[in-house]
């Protein structure tokens, strides 16, 4: 096992230039520079220039006039030889991660000479082409020097500060629901053209609150903050206007109905730091998560995986889920949840995605790989004192065992991007493997993130590679009953961001939402609602939607005569036009309502068909019948909610 390369004073200063933070989009060049210390140079020498920021520029030697261009020189007039090695600390590189290599070619560099690197115009290609990452955040450059067999790292880091750009658009946040007589908050900001918070912004809004009032706030620092109170049950909708530029935004809808209704809450539970295949700590996860998405809740997915050999720990033969890693998650889960305001989940995600042959000999640290893949599922506790379980432990390699592990403890077990394909990156099953059923522990699935939808096969914003008889409706059918989340799965560390991560095969779609009925906005009451399947998932957008059969919520299971009538009632506000709502049901099409322009829009339907003409039957059940809501916008933005379930009496 190698060792992580430690700071050593005596190889001199290393700092970067601009020194000042420049805005996402500024044009401009990167000059690292590095003055020796006490350790000279000679011919074959090298000095590595690492980042840790694995979505940022891929470097090139060639050609001038094209972006990303590298240029060194040396105050001692060395001759110096340039390339570009992989040093990738994050996991997932659709843009690998490449230090810049300066080799002695011939002539030496002694203590006080500088050495000077420029990338000149520097750019990425996701999601836009522009220099900079799409997200406000410091890129770190790390000196590295091989001296006498041995690795160091210069004390000082270059760091590069990328802060928001100017204002592009208005955002309005307002909660899912509130009782009546109720104080809510509505957060106003100005935003960049990447969402985030453009907090160089000063100006003022002119709100219309659909009641023929008309009021004035101030922009400080690109936000304003609106406390009102909800005088009459209703789906209610904000409007506000720059009164300097003009711009215009409608906010998300809000619900405000009885003091004992349940409340709808957002959150993006599924996301990466760095240690475990993110850029940025936990706590810079969460602020992003509760200040600038606007969520209610929240996790970080620490990965326990078996293979993945280009992740942050495995530059050090050790899997990146480390004991140190979870009690930071640990730590964070405890420390951001506040009652009533936002909660933050203890989790971790198991990767059980390996191709046995393909496990090198040198990973020593895997004890006991089971003989195939079961794929990716996250584990999320309530209590935030639990344990993290690893796929290649004996008691916990396979699908049965992680399940016996979890047996007695407040936790959820929900599989992600279920259909993706058997050979996703060289590397084995990413996707569902839904041969072991468990009721108790996997009562959820994400149906929706950035990589895709995995509904069915064929259906809107499918995962580009797929695996047939790994959709949810494969797994519905055979007896799986799963509520609906939604989430991002970002790799950026930007939970709950609009934004597109764009770069690989699979990422072409927005992230998705975890939307969950609750009394409360506290962890208890989030995860009873998860685990009641009282739940649904968007693409993203903060759609309400609420669906019955019976006068039974999503996610319920009841007994039924096979000719007893079905009604089917709810309702959806969407963040656009209402395009049509389609009842589901056991994986088809059998209802679909229209909108009529509106983006309110109630709905009722009763099937009275005989259900023995099309009941499933699954080992260990009774047949039965599922049904689910489908809702797509004018702006193709959809929601699921999720299914409730009729067995045959």
């Amino acid at each position: 096992m190698s060792v992580t390369p430690t700071a050593n004073s005596d190889l001199g200063s290393f700092y970067l230039v601009p020194n000042y933070a420049v805005r996402i989009g500024d044009s401009f060049d990167i000059t690292l520079v590095h003055t020796l210390g006490k350790f000279p140079a000679t011919a074959g020498d090298r000095f590595l220039f690492e980042r840790r920021e694995h979505r940022w520029i891929a470097p090139q030697f060639t050609d001038p006039e094209v972006p990303n261009y590298v240029t060194a020189r040396a105050t001692s007039g060395a001759h110096l030889a340039l390339s570009a090695t992989p040093r990738n600390y994050s996991a997932y590189t659709d843009t690998p991660t490449f230090a810049i290599v300066v080799e002695v070619a011939a002539g030496e560099l002694k203590t006080g000479d500088t050495l000077t690197v420029t990338i000149h115009n520097p750019q990425v290609v996701q999601p836009v082409a522009m220099s900079t990452v799409a997200f406000p955040t410091t890129v770190k450059f790390f000196l590295r020097r091989e001296i006498d067999g041995q690795a160091y790292y210069a004390p000082d880091t270059a760091d590069l500060c990328i802060i928001a750009g100017p204002m592009d658009h208005l955002s309005i946040h307002l909660p899912g629901g509130v009782a009546t007589g109720g104080e809510f908050t509505a957060h106003l900001d100005a935003r960049d053209a990447f969402d985030n918070l453009a907090d160089s912004y000063y100006g003022k809004l002119a709100i219309d609150t659909g009641d023929e009032r008309l009021l004035q706030v101030e922009l400080t620092q690109g936000r304003a903050v609106l406390d009102a109170t909800a005088d009459e049950p209703g789906i209610y909708y904000l409007t506000a206007r720059d009164l300097s530029s003009g711009r215009q935004t409608v906010s998300n809808p809000m619900r405000v109905g009885e003091p004992d209704e349940l409340q709808v809450y957002f959150g993006d539970i599924h996301g990466k730091v760095f240690f475990c295949g993110g850029t940025c700590d936990v706590d810079q996860y969460y602020h992003y998560a509760r200040e600038v998405a606007r969520l209610d809740f929240s996790a970080i997915t620490g990965v326990s995986e078996l293979f993945r050999h280009h992740c942050t720990g495995y530059r050090d033969a050790r899997p990146p889920l480390t004991d140190s890693n979870w009690a930071e998650l640990q730590r964070a889960a405890r420390q951001y949840t506040v009652d009533d305001e936002f909660a933050a989940f203890l989790s971790f995600e198991w990767q059980s995605d390996w191709k046995p042959e393909l496990i090198p000999d040198s990973f020593d640290h895997i004890e006991a790989a089971a003989a195939k893949s079961f794929g990716d599922r996250n584990v999320y506790y309530l209590n935030d004192d639990e344990p993290f379980f690893l796929p290649f432990d004996e008691v916990s390699n396979t699908a049965g065992k992680l399940f016996d592990c979890l047996r007695g403890k407040d936790a959820l077990v929900i599989p992600h991007h279920s259909s993706a394909p058997e050979d996703f990156g060289g590397v084995g099953l990413k996707g569902a493997d839904w041969t072991d059923r468990d009721d108790e522990l996997m009562r959820l699935v994400e149906i929706y993130s950035k990589w895709g939808c995995s509904e069915y096969s064929g259906c809107p914003r499918k995962l580009t590679n797929h695996s047939q008889g790994r959709f949810v409706q494969d797994a519905l059918a055979m007896g799986h009953r799963l509520g609906f989340i939604g989430s991002s799965d970002t790799h950026l560390s930007i939970p709950g961001g609009s934004g597109v991560e764009g770069g690989g095969a699979l990422r072409y779609y927005r992230p998705g939402y975890a939307c969950v009925y609750a009394p409360r906005l506290t962890k208890q009451d989030l995860f009873a609602g998860l685990r009641a399947r009282r739940c649904y998932a968007t693409t993203g957008v903060k759609i309400l939607l609420d669906f019955y059969l019976n006068e039974r919520p999503m996610g319920t299971e009841l007994e039924l005569e096979p000719t007893a009538p079905r009604h089917l009632e709810g309702y959806v506000a969407g963040t656009a036009p209402i395009e049509s709502v389609e009842v589901v049901r056991n994986g088809r099409t059998v209802h679909t309502q229209l909108g009529d322009g509106g983006a309110v829009l109630e709905f009722a339907w009763t099937d009275a068909s005989d259900m023995r003409e099309y009941a499933f039957e699954a080992s260990g059940r009774a047949p039965f019948t599922y049904y689910y809501l489908r809702v797509i916008q004018r702006d193709w933005e959809m929601a699921w909610s999720s299914p409730v379930w009729v067995d045959m009496a």
